[in-house]
């Protein structure tokens, strides 16, 4: 049987690209490990990559916050969502950061339960200057594997080798130090795993 683990836009596709596939397919959580309470950790990571600001120059903070709380509603992001599906088609499905009005966009109700169910295992990934050097040396590594060859190893000996090259560059231009900086995250994943 063929499977794979993918994201929520990879979903969205599939479920537009391919309306001949509707019914052969499902969701499922993510595979996970068995803890010794008998519960399985189905802990996948991801990041948040919008956000709303205000900028403290703003000679308009006040309006401004007025407009993130009304944009930010149940009832006006479910109308947007449905007014960009209603334009674009399916393949625009609104994702919500509001829960509720994620949940009031049209679901596949099965398919709506498992993305409900993955979300209380959902953790953010931590953010680190020239963090995003991660995902693209990652990918180049597979491609390197895939098409070019190099044997898995190698590839990501020099992922790690560009990742970190990236990371340094990074503390140096903003000052950080590395050693404190690893205390300081090793003490917060002490405290994490003490909650």
């Amino acid at each position: 049987m063929p499977m794979g683990i993918s994201s929520y836009p990879f979903y969205v596709q599939l479920s537009t690209a391919a309306p001949e596939l509707k019914g052969k397919w499902g969701v499922a959580p993510v595979p996970g490990t068995l803890k010794a309470d008998g519960t399985i950790d189905r802990s996948i990571g991801g990041i948040v990559d919008t956000t709303g600001i205000i900028i403290s120059q703003s000679t308009k903070q006040e309006e401004s916050w007025e407009f993130l709380k009304w944009w930010t509603t149940k009832d006006v992001q479910i109308d947007f969502g449905h007014e960009i599906e209603s334009i674009i088609g399916a393949e625009a499905k609104w994702n919500s950061a509001n829960l509720e009005a994620f949940t009031n966009m049209g679901w596949d109700r099965d398919h709506l339960a498992v993305i409900e169910e993955q979300w209380k295992w959902y953790k953010e990934i931590p953010i680190v200057l020239g963090g995003y050097f991660t995902s693209r040396h990652m990918n180049n590594a597979w491609t390197d594997v895939v098409l070019e060859d190099v044997t898995p190893r190698e590839a990501l000996e020099e992922a790690v080798k560009q990742i970190n090259k990236e990371l340094r560059v990074k503390q140096e231009e903003y000052g950080v130090d590395p050693a404190a900086e690893e205390a300081r995250v090793a003490a917060e994943k002490q405290q994490k795993g003490s909650e």
